[in-house]
């Protein structure tokens, strides 16, 4: 076994202790964890942590971690932290999300939406990168009062190829915390 994999198992202990004894979530990324056939599947400690970005064109892969907070006294807020790896080098892409307010598992939102600024995270030499995003959507937002929504992430190449490169994550369930 790679001492890496070694790491990542650790986690898995660390994680069902944490069921087990009701430990308070933490805003650190979960990674995911190789299997003993070199195969990887996804851990995630909770329905927005560790969501796996995968490759839909070109290469790369990475995870999304959305963190909700109270920090608006019962509007939506959130501290989203997006991390990339072996994608193109020296490359930018435009971080996107696909909210959907029908909180049923099916991501059917009509586009994606660009986070405010833009939002965008730009890989090193050798393919990594990641960005924090402080996000807390406009006055108005009917994600502002929402209980639960859905949401796809999506990661999409800016420059130097425009569109060559397109990662996302499976639809996921976010909780607004109050």
């Amino acid at each position: 076994m790679k001492p890496q994999s070694l790491l990542y198992a650790g986690r898995l202990v660390v994680l069902t202790a944490c069921v087990v004894a009701g430990c308070k979530e933490t805003s650190a990324p979960v990674e995911p964890l190789a299997s003993a056939a070199g195969l990887t599947t996804q851990l995630q400690s909770s329905s927005t942590h560790g969501n796996r970005l995968t490759a839909v064109l070109g290469q790369g892969w990475g995870t999304v971690n959305v963190i909700a907070t109270a920090e608006d006294q019962g509007t939506f807020h959130a501290q989203i932290e997006v991390n990339v790896h072996d994608a193109p080098p020296n490359t930018t892409f435009l971080v996107q999300r696909r909210p959907d307010l029908d909180p049923d598992g099916a991501c059917t939102g009509a586009s994606f939406l660009t986070f405010p600024g833009p939002a965008r995270l730009t890989t090193s030499a050798g393919g990594a990168g990641a960005i924090h995003i402080d996000f807390a959507p406009p006055v108005g937002s009917p994600y502002l009062t929402a209980e639960q929504f859905d949401v796809t992430f999506r990661l999409l190449e800016e420059s130097p190829n425009p569109g060559a490169t397109d990662l996302r994550t499976d639809c996921f369930t976010v909780t607004v915390k109050k």
